[in-house]
């Protein structure tokens, strides 16, 4: 379980650390100023010249969701969908079993970070927000380009060593109100609204937490210096304007959904026969070998199925996690896409604990920790998001600051308190 409470509290932490740089954003200072792209804007902020005028007119792609804080069972090298023939089949006389001599084929891919969607959150000025991001106008989404094949890499599990980020993938921060319809969602627009800054020490945590591909893809959010990191968004909410400009065609991502398995007090043993049969559960591996899973290296690995919906796991921390690629412009593709995800994971749910029970003899719990967007929680799970109890006592005497994020992610029981 200590693995598991590390992987989690890292992530946990980073949300605690985002939402109190959420919550410290201020209005800076006072006067319009001409329309001005997103690269200019930032440039200009970070480097103090933006404090003649505090309202700004730009353009761009506004999106809720984002990369910022990325799933314990995830890599960006993973197993694409995986074929399994058999090649030969002898019966043993003498075991009464037969050898089963299989090939597996596989392809090799690039997976981009899940997307994540923010809770609405409340500012130290008890002002309510609902995050967004603007993205430049030739935004088409968050997949991200694998690097040539032939450019040497050092780390396989280094998202900066696999994926590129291209310029229109670098949004800046927006505030918008937590009442109305978001037409404008997914579209390009035109807005105006007033410059935010954060206090710079709150942006120094969030910034020292992010590795090198998280700082370049944020770096027009927040950006470090000697004295502290500097936190750019703009506030669309009061006095603000937004109107559309163009639809999108466009706006690939990946969505996720992750769950923590619980069995307590656990032997070695039981951890490693609860995995096996926990993968062998996934619905698109039905009738495949022995051949579970593979990894580069790292912690997490990806499992041997066949299909759309990819399958990753963290053995150390117990995490097993399911996505899938879609297009957020093409509804239909949305709505099939999501359903396939929902009817995977519950079918996996299912069958993991009837598989676990009957090769161990108790009956796992599997807990969703994340989803791309926190309004679906009910659909994958009827009780929202469920921080187990002796993993949330333990985040909590660790670190009582992490509160804020566990409320904020709505994954706990809310009965550990620093009051």
């Amino acid at each position: 379980m200590t693995d598991a409470l590390n992987a989690v509290s890292a992530a946990l932490g980073l949300t605690a650390k985002v939402g109190d740089l959420l919550r410290s954003l201020y209005p800076v200072a006072a006067r319009l100023k001409p329309r001005i792209d997103l690269e200019k804007l930032a440039e200009d902020f970070f480097q103090g010249d933006i404090l003649s005028g505090a309202f700004v007119r730009v353009r761009g792609v506004l999106f809720p969701y984002n990369c910022l804080v990325i799933p314990v069972a995830y890599a960006p090298l993973i197993v694409g969908s995986s074929a399994e023939r058999v090649k030969s089949s002898i019966f043993d006389t003498a075991s009464g079993k037969s050898r089963i001599r299989a090939e597996v084929s596989m392809t090799l891919q690039t997976l981009s970070p899940p997307v994540l969607r923010f809770n609405d959150i409340e500012l130290n000025d008890q002002t309510q927000a609902r995050i967004a991001w603007l993205y430049p106008e030739h935004f088409n989404g968050l997949i991200f380009e694998r690097y040539s094949a032939e450019r040497e890499l050092y780390d396989l599990n280094e998202l900066r060593e696999i994926l590129s980020i291209r310029s229109e993938q670098r949004p800046i921060l927006c505030l918008l109100p937590t009442t109305g319809q978001y037409d404008f969602y997914g579209k390009c627009v035109e807005a105006t609204g007033m410059i935010r800054a954060a206090d710079p020490q709150i942006a120094s945590l969030v910034s020292g937490s992010l590795d090198q591909f998280r700082t370049d893809l944020f770096s027009r959010c927040i950006q470090p210096f000697e004295d502290g990191s500097s936190c750019l968004a703009i506030d669309l909410r009061e006095g603000a304007q937004v109107k559309i400009v163009s639809q999108m065609h466009e706006l690939g991502v990946v969505l996720g959904v992750q769950g923590v398995i619980e069995l307590p007090d656990a032997t070695t043993g039981e951890l490693l026969g609860l995995m096996n049969v926990a993968l062998d559960a996934v619905p698109d591996r039905t009738g495949m070998g022995p051949l579970r899973a593979l990894g580069f290296g790292g912690e997490t690995a990806s499992v041997l199925s066949n299909g759309d919906v990819r399958w990753m796991f963290n053995r150390n921390a117990l995490t097993v996690a399911a996505y899938r690629e879609v297009n957020m412009v093409d509804r239909e593709n949305v709505t099939r896409s999501t359903a396939e995800l929902v009817h995977h994971w519950q079918a996996w749910q299912k069958r993991a604990r009837s598989a676990v029970q009957s090769a161990i003899g108790r009956v796992p719990s599997i807990r969703p920790l994340f989803i791309w967007d926190p309004t679906k929680i009910t659909m994958f799970n009827s009780g929202g998001f469920q921080l187990p109890r002796r993993l949330e006592a333990q985040l909590f005497n660790a670190d009582p600051g992490i509160r804020k994020a566990i409320d904020w992610l709505c994954v706990g029981t809310g009965r550990y308190s620093s009051n």
